[in-house]
């Protein structure tokens, strides 16, 4: 019988993978990024440190799953450390290969660099790389040039997240028509942004694509036209499947190989200008976030779209759960209740919880002018309405 020592390396790598819980990374905004079990991690680094045949198996699970996140990683790394590591994917480039997975998640602030030979190395990457090198030590990002740094030199990325908090953190990223693809092997792309961060860094990214196949678009505040970002994204109309964009905009009947795709109520427009009046053939799955049921016009044409096979390819629609936050008056009776454990008790017997009418809740919750909440009804009644038309649809 063979000792595990004997084993091919393609197989004491699943080994290593199965029994030390080093899960897939997640592409989702609700789920924990690039995190691999803490036990798992810890004793896959003893683990590697006991011969060079499992270091050498374990190094590249070492590294697939890369995570820069200043939530997630108490202390933040310093620009020492961050350059430190920028010095060993130059020295050994086979490492910076081994990413696959790459979240970046940089501060807000960093001091300016002073000390000369960091100035003088990274200004050589960043022309080895083929980018301009201007003079960014000067500027009060400079952690976050050398953050942004580290994604082409991590040449076989699959999925790239970040959490943006400044503005233009790839603006020294060359366009593609200036040189080469930069992110040949990046599939699948996640954009959320904060305060003043530029979604040009999102265009960007797009663009330096070969073939994306999902993108998650949430920005604090859009600065790129939405036509520029679905110009970008058209360029992948032959590969892009998933789409899941809070972006208001007309049509995404360009990406012919979508199905699946995500929007919100609040985004997706009205009348001729709603997005669901013209969607793909391709597409298989549809979610639509928020109210929906605030939109009937809408709901109604898509509904009729569906039943006469407009959209032949879709077999399933997700639908938000309901849930209250009790800031109006209606049948919940202000209680901050949800689907699971609702009421369909009346207007009148909710208004009756605190000894007061209908003035009086509008008037404690300040909802006087608003829609009175219908208990879940309207939402339980167009997911009915789905499944009459001959799509599956279910709360998401």
């Amino acid at each position: 019988m063979a000792t595990i020592t004997q084993l091919p390396a393609e197989l004491l790598h699943k080994v290593f993978v199965e029994c030390f819980n080093v899960r897939r990374c997640p592409f989702d905004l609700n789920e924990p990024l690039f995190k691999v079990d803490d036990d798992g991690l810890a004793t896959l680094v003893a683990a590697s440190q006991t011969c060079r045949l499992f270091h050498d198996a374990i190094l590249p699970l070492l590294w697939k799953n890369f995570c820069l996140d200043r939530h997630r990683l108490k202390p933040y790394p310093t620009i020492p450390q961050l350059i430190a590591l920028v010095r060993l994917w130059h020295e050994r480039p086979e490492i910076a290969a081994y990413v696959h997975t790459f979240h970046l998640s940089p501060i807000c602030h960093g001091a300016p660099i002073t000390d000369e030979d960091d100035v003088a190395f990274i200004t050589s990457v960043v022309r080895d790389l083929g980018l301009p090198a201007p003079r960014w030590h000067e500027a009060f990002n400079g952690f976050h040039f050398i953050a942004a740094l580290l994604l082409p030199m991590a040449r076989n990325v699959r999925v790239f997240s970040m959490f943006a908090f400044d503005t233009g953190l790839f603006k020294h990223m060359p366009d593609p028509g200036e040189t080469s693809v930069r992110l040949e092997h990046l599939t699948h792309f996640q954009f959320q942004s904060h305060g003043g961060a530029s979604t040009d860094d999102a265009v960007k990214i797009i663009r330096s694509c070969r073939g994306l196949k999902g993108f998650v678009f949430s920005p604090y505040e859009v600065f790129a036209p939405p036509d520029e970002i679905l110009s970008a994204l058209s360029v992948h109309a032959g590969t892009l499947s998933k789409l899941n964009m809070a972006l208001r905009v007309n049509s995404v009947a360009m990406l012919t190989s979508l199905e699946e795709l995500s929007v919100s109520a609040s985004y997706m427009g009205r009348g001729e200008d709603c997005v669901l009046r013209e969607l793909p053939p391709s597409l298989k799955l549809l979610e639509i976030r928020g109210s929906p049921e605030n939109y009937p016009e809408e709901m109604e044409s898509l509904l009729v779209q569906i039943a006469s096979e407009g959209y032949p390819n879709l077999v399933e629609v997700w639908l938000p759960g309901w849930d209250c936050d009790c800031d109006h008056w209606g049948p919940c009776g202000g209680i901050n209740v949800d689907e699971e454990h609702g009421t369909e008790r009346s207007v009148e017997e909710g208004n009756s919880h605190d000894g007061g009418g209908e003035r009086d809740w509008g008037f404690r919750f300040g909802g006087g002018n608003q829609p009175p909440c219908d208990g879940g009804r309207g939402i339980r009644h167009l997911r009915e309405r789905f499944l009459v038309a001959g799509v599956f649809c279910k709360p998401r």
